[in-house]
């Protein structure tokens, strides 16, 4: 595979930190700290497995979110209607091979596939192929990171659009922390009600009465609560990820 020798700084997207800013991958980087997720902009000692040591990565929070150019769930193996038949009791294994550009948020990114998995990588430079990808991406063997900051821009997301679901993510999260806390004694059923009506909760009528059994009352709201969840769109996680709001709230 043909790599650079140097960085390419005249062809970098707008939207990519200043070329003086890309890191190139070095001894002197420390993986665990000092990088973050392209996209969220998360670190990678609190992102959810971000594949350090690839150009640009992709936590795994927002690769959940990619699509395809035409905004359906991006195929792998084989592309939708090329699968070919197998014989019954014969397990078959799909090549390593899948959807490439996928979006995240707007973002164009490119994946590789192998092992029966992939990484998600965000693409600085607008990239027509993958080998053109591999080829601008790689600095001899060191990879690039182009979005290495806490807010990389060009994410299509919308705090303010998302602000109902977000307060009601809130809401719920507040929730589960106060039913962890009645579960180890530290507060009361008492603390826990007006938070349930805040939320619009309704506890299902075969839950007992807080007065009566109050740890059992607080695992059917738990219950509840994870119901909730799923109504919640996911682009509120990559909001709370991507604005820090999460960490606001601790």
């Amino acid at each position: 595979m043909d790599t650079r020798d140097t960085l390419d700084t005249d062809n970098l997207i707008p939207e990519a930190v200043p070329p003086s800013e890309v890191l190139v991958g070095s001894e002197s980087v420390d993986k665990e700290t000092d990088l973050r997720c392209a996209v969220c902009g998360t670190p990678a000692d609190e992102a959810v497995s971000l594949p350090t040591g690839y150009s640009n990565p992709v936590c795994q929070r927002c690769d959940e979110l990619a699509i395809s150019a035409d905004g359906t769930n991006p195929w792998e193996g084989h592309p939708p209607g090329q699968w070919p038949e197998t014989e019954d009791g014969v397990i078959y294994s799909p090549p390593d091979a899948g959807e490439n550009p996928v979006f995240i948020a707007g973002v164009k990114c490119w994946r590789r596939y192998r092992f029966g998995g992939w990484v998600t990588r965000r693409d600085a430079y607008d990239c027509e192929t993958l080998e053109d990808f591999q080829y601008y991406h790689r600095i001899g063997r060191d990879w690039i990171h182009a979005f290495n900051v806490p807010q990389p821009d060009g994410v299509m997301i919308s705090n303010e659009k998302w602000d109902v679901p977000i307060q009601q993510r809130q809401r719920l999260d507040d929730i589960e922390k106060t039913v962890e806390q009645i579960r180890e004694g530290i507060v009361t059923v008492d603390d826990l009600i007006p938070k349930i009506a805040a939320a619009g909760l309704t506890v299902r009528s075969e839950a007992p009465a807080p007065e009566d059994d109050p740890e059992e009352f607080a695992e059917f709201v738990a219950y509840e609560v994870e119901q909730e969840r799923h109504d919640i769109p996911s682009q509120v996680d990559l909001c709370l990820r991507y604005y820090g709001i999460d960490d606001d709230n601790e």
